[in-house]
């Protein structure tokens, strides 16, 4: 197995050093949907800087959720799921959901935020490579921005490969760097302290090579939300709305570009989901 000492470190003390999740403070089980569905909203809206990502593959998985015709409740594996944000949310939504993350501190913080809500949901410290799950025991797998962490340990393919159900499927959000430009902004010391990994094609395609597998690209002049607030550095927060309204302009010319679903496309997105389905 791969050593995974470094990244378990990073996480840990990641976690421990800011255990402040604004969602304790909500009063109410729908205070805390509409507040999550706000944060992964586009960023012109209210949400965050890379919440039109995750926002794309929550909604693929909701709407395969819900055109599958599966008798026992959904099992869904959420990987990386740092604050717990997310498993919590789709266990409000009425699905069975473990949360998995390296660090025991991210479990604590997903336990905390579920008590708070009582939300029927696990969390779990383990390595992506060696899970404590059955075999075939997984209807879905989501992440937001995980896989290009887990990326390098080879055996977490296999291991999602052992704990899906024959049929599963998987969605992954995640930055994209095919396009050179897009690297440019990109704090190369940081990625390097959180284990990044630099995304792309050939590289996805290798780790899930057993796998039927599309990569999906989701923005275009959406990555630009980033550069200008990588730009602008400390200004960022003071010209907020000022980059609300360019960003919605971003997100409009986005969603009405002709070339979606080309090689182009593909290597002008500066974000992406990655789909699996096990065979």
């Amino acid at each position: 197995m791969t050593d995974i000492k470094p990244d378990k470190e990073y996480w840990t003390d990641l976690f421990q050093k800011h255990p402040y999740n604004e969602h304790y403070l909500l009063d109410s089980k729908n205070e805390f949907i509409k507040n999550y569905e706000k944060e992964i909203s586009p960023y012109y809206s209210g949400g965050y800087i890379r919440g039109h990502m995750h926002r794309a593959a929550l909604d693929m998985l909701l709407y395969s959720c819900e055109k599958r015709n599966i008798d026992q409740k959904i099992k869904i594996l959420d990987v990386g799921s740092g604050f717990g944000d997310l498993t919590v949310y789709l266990s409000l939504r009425g699905y069975e959901v473990i949360g998995l993350d390296i660090a025991e501190t991210s479990k604590l913080a997903g336990e905390k935020l579920a008590n708070k809500f009582n939300a029927n949901c696990v969390f779990v410290a383990e390595s992506i490579e060696k899970t404590s799950f059955p075999n075939n025991y997984f209807d879905y797998v989501i992440g937001f921005g995980s896989f290009h962490h887990f990326i390098k340990y080879k055996g977490g393919a296999q291991e999602l490969n052992r704990i899906m159900k024959n049929g599963a499927i998987g969605y992954f959000a995640d930055p994209f760097h095919e396009n050179p430009f897009y690297r440019m902004f990109h704090n190369k010391e940081e990625m390097k302290r959180a284990g990044d990994e630099i995304m792309t094609r050939s590289k996805i395609y290798d780790y899930f090579s057993n796998f039927k597998l599309e990569i999906i690209p989701v923005d275009w002049f959406s990555m630009f939300d980033k550069l200008f607030m990588y730009i602008l550095k400390d200004k960022a927060e003071k010209n907020r709305e000022k980059l609300r309204i360019t960003s919605k302009l971003f997100y409009y010319l986005d969603r009405h570009l002709p070339f979606k679903k080309s090689s182009i496309a593909l290597f002008l997105s500066g974000s992406i989901v990655t789909k699996i389905e096990k065979k």
